[in-house]
């Protein structure tokens, strides 16, 4: 968390280094959580870059306890920002010359919640969010699953976000959740990955039935 004690202190590189750390992970939150119709008319590349502007000026007054706490914030503002733009017809950004200069401000990334959200203890660092296929294959099988997940019953898709893609431990999963069993919570996971194994497997190709990375 030292990137994020950084940034909440002013440091603009290092939350630009945060979100090229959490750029991928945080488009494919935000893509499930819009679902295919919404998503389809959003430029990720320019709703992270406005993500960043505004997580620099709100950042300083985040309490700071896991990493997936920091990306489910970051993941609540991207969501804000597609919400007033879908309000508004698409004109959040404002003029292009001020957006344009709002952008400058910040070094480029390198690759319903409250503002601070309530974190857990440790982060659960899943192997399941890392990348180390080729990246032509990683992204066909991250979209079949992503596909998939966004999919799910809502209760279902949460877990799933909430524990393989935030990579929230146990407590911090049933804690968003407001389940007071960490027994509970690992059970409604289970079954959460079954269905999806389930649906994968119901018109997927082979490399498809991999876990969320």
């Amino acid at each position: 968390m030292t990137l994020a004690v950084r940034a909440r202190a002013g440091d603009r590189l290092a939350l630009a280094l945060l979100f090229g750390r959490y750029e991928s992970r945080l488009r494919r939150i935000v893509a499930i959580r819009l679902g295919p119709q919404l998503h389809t008319g959003v430029d990720p590349v320019a709703l992270v870059g406005r993500t960043q502007v505004l997580a620099a000026r709100k950042i300083g007054g985040l309490l700071l306890r896991s990493p997936a706490a920091l990306i489910l914030w970051f993941a609540h503002l991207a969501l804000c920002q597609v919400s007033q733009d879908l309000a508004t017809g698409g004109r959040a950004e404002g003029p292009a010359p001020e957006r344009d200069a709002r952008r400058r401000a910040l070094p480029p990334a390198t690759a319903g919640r409250p503002p601070a959200p309530r974190p857990g203890p440790r982060t659960h660092r899943s192997p399941r969010l890392e990348h180390h296929r080729p990246a032509c294959a990683s992204a066909q099988v991250e979209q079949a699953v992503d596909a998939v997940v966004s999919a799910l019953p809502p209760e279902l898709r949460e877990v799933i976000l909430l524990r393989d893609y935030h990579g929230g431990t146990w407590e911090f999963v049933a804690l968003e959740l407001g389940r007071s069993s960490l027994e509970e919570t690992r059970l409604m996971h289970l079954r959460a990955r079954r269905c999806l194994a389930r649906r994968l497997g119901a018109g997927r190709p082979p490399e498809a039935h991999r876990a969320p990375r």
